[in-house]
């Protein structure tokens, strides 16, 4: 990472989640001279790294909380000219997500992307931003916006998709992102994006260009596809591809039909998604003939025929459950509770509740020998009088835990006794 700034001349360096400090100790290879500062929330680590690199500056606590500021030494650069280069392998969670204001806007992100920009506002004009992020951070739908707000303020230099499992902590698909940050406000958003491919023999292969005025997404995959002559789905009108998706039925292949394939005839495409529909035309596939074969299996427009599998979405809310109706916002209570009321009247079974399940998993749960005082922790109760209205007794484990616990225990006693007389 750190040899691939293109500045010979860093002289202050941040890594706010430093972890075991590798990354300032490149660091102070390369820029002898550097100031270097990190940070950690681990107290136990940077004690450690005092005695392991006495040359970094240190923090201790939660470097994204207003409290980093009682930190002298980094008040003073963030909140002056700024530091030369900020480089980082963050703590990745997409749970653990916080409103950010971004602009006039306010955004759910993860921490990741809230040190991301944590950096950028710490990083001086024309100063340097390396980071390892997940690769969802480039095609993904939910950051479609805040890619285009990291834009408004820095410029990309480099992006390179890293290879699986290079990181021992990390499963997810990694990306290390280079940025400069820019002099004052931009003329216009950066027009080219360059992404490669990092091999695990540490070679850069497959290089493409994004360019952000055509595409919302930059990952290497979504550039490859459109090199090969892609066509989006925009050419077909919106209003017939949402009445398409209310009314088609499971789509169907023509695998098993290939009578059907013939040299001329109407295109045909198979998709798993209409939302996002990207037409190969490297392997075209036409059918004749097909009579009542596709009847509403398919959309037809002008000579294409596109097959689906299964029900897709038309709306942008990135909640995985939405309501069917417009404006098809995130599940809520209510909408849970409609649901689980249909599939008791369906199994015949009345008042059907999401607290009806609650009471049965501490019953379960007591009955299969969790102790009482953990079943009242379970369920969030202050008083194991409250849990015990939760849980059924069982009266054939009552009966079964009475053998167990008192009819043995006095046949036992009586044993003894007769051994002793």
């Amino acid at each position: 990472m750190v040899n691939l700034i293109p500045d010979d001349s860093i002289r202050s360096v941040v890594d706010l989640s430093m972890g075991e400090c590798g990354l300032l100790e490149e660091a102070n290879k390369r820029w002898e001279n550097a100031v270097l500062y990190g940070a950690d929330i681990d107290e136990t680590l940077i004690k450690k790294i005092h005695k392991k690199c006495p040359y970094i500056h240190t923090y201790s606590g939660d470097s994204l909380s207003g409290a980093i500021e009682k930190w002298d030494r980094y008040h003073m650069i963030a909140n002056g000219e700024g530091f030369d280069l900020a480089i980082a392998n963050p703590p990745f969670n997409f749970y653990d997500q916080e409103e950010q204001r971004l602009n006039k806007e306010k955004v759910l992100l993860p921490i990741e992307m809230r040190f991301l920009l944590k950096y950028i506002n710490i990083v001086k004009n024309d100063g340097f931003i390396c980071i390892i992020l997940p690769y969802g951070f480039l095609s993904l739908d939910l950051y479609e916006k805040f890619r285009t707000k990291v834009l408004e303020k820095v410029t990309i230099l480099k992006i390179i998709k890293i290879f699986n499992h290079c990181f021992d902590k990390i499963d997810a698909d990694t990306c290390l992102v280079l940025m400069k940050k820019d002099r004052g406000h931009k003329q216009g958003i950066q027009e080219k994006i360059t992404i490669a491919y990092l091999s695990d023999n540490y070679k850069l292969l497959d290089r493409q260009v994004a360019l952000t005025s055509r595409v919302k997404r930059w990952d290497l995959e979504y550039q490859r596809l459109l090199s090969h002559d892609f066509i989006y789905c925009a050419e077909f009108e919106k209003t017939i591809l949402n009445s398409y998706i209310k009314s088609c039925r499971r789509g169907k292949s023509i695998a098993k039909n290939k009578h059907l394939l013939s040299e001329k005839g109407s295109r045909f495409i198979h998709t798993t998604d209409v939302k996002k529909l990207y037409i190969s035309n490297e392997h075209k596939q036409f059918i004749s003939g097909f009579g009542k074969y596709f009847e509403k299996s398919v959309l037809q427009k002008d000579d294409r025929l596109i097959g689906r599998v299964g029900q897709g979405r038309t709306d942008s809310n990135p909640a995985l459950f939405v309501s069917l109706c417009r404006p098809h916002e995130r599940l809520g209570r209510s909408g849970i509770e409609a649901i689980l009321r249909r599939l008791g009247h369906s199994a015949g079974v009345d008042n059907v509740h999401p607290h009806r399940y609650r009471r049965t998993a501490l019953t379960n749960a007591a009955n299969r020998g969790m102790p009482l005082q953990d079943v009242q922790s379970l369920a969030g109760h202050a008083s194991p009088n409250t849990t015990m209205i939760y849980c059924t007794v069982d009266r054939s484990k009552v009966k079964t835990e009475h053998k167990r616990c008192i009819w043995l225990h006095s046949s036992e006693t009586h044993m003894n006794f007769f051994h002793l007389a």
